[in-house]
């Protein structure tokens, strides 16, 4: 059978309850990258980073506080996290991410919720060029913030690399 079309965002908010209740920030989950992290490759691996805002602080020791690097840049590679949530309800995602290697070009990472790409918007989620640090909330392009229902329990995050708007003109050549 072919593949069943993956709905847009607007198309995973209709078929997610319409009674559940965004959660307070005390519900908020947060964990480090580099700890517990599963990866499909082994040069995807905890390095050190010295910026003050990275947790936890390197502070004058070498501490594998951040994960990946530039090491985690080539197509398909991908890292995984399990988290739980107490209360079923719509959570945001954020995370803290780094994209100073790519010569001025932003990276791609498709995300996937508890082994689903939950819509379109998704597949190839483009995480823009700095030379800082930035805290990404996966949103729309006019800024506002995707919605993820999340039932109570343990779940799975996965970020996988993908070429993004490339992917044609590399299959091309």
């Amino acid at each position: 059978a072919p593949p069943s079309g993956l709905p847009d965002y607007s198309g995973y908010l209709d078929m997610c309850p319409v009674e559940a209740a965004d959660t307070d920030r005390d519900a908020s989950v947060c964990f480090e990258a580099e700890e517990k992290a599963i990866r499909n490759d082994p040069s995807i691996r905890p390095v050190c980073d010295t910026d003050a805002a990275t947790t936890p602080l390197s502070d004058g020791d070498y501490r594998l506080n951040v994960l990946g690097d530039e090491r985690w840049s080539t197509g398909n590679q991908w890292a995984e996290w399990t988290f739980s949530v107490r209360e079923s309800g719509y959570y945001t995602i954020t995370f803290r991410a780094a994209q100073w290697y790519n010569d001025g070009r932003p990276s791609y990472r498709q995300i996937m919720l508890d082994g689903k790409v939950p819509f379109r918007e998704l597949l190839a989620y483009e995480i823009p060029y700095s030379r800082k640090w930035q805290n990404i909330t996966l949103s729309d392009n006019g800024g506002t913030p995707y919605r993820f229902f999340l039932e109570s329990g343990q779940h799975t995050l996965r970020l996988t690399v993908k070429i993004g708007y490339m992917a044609a003109i590399s299959n091309e050549l």
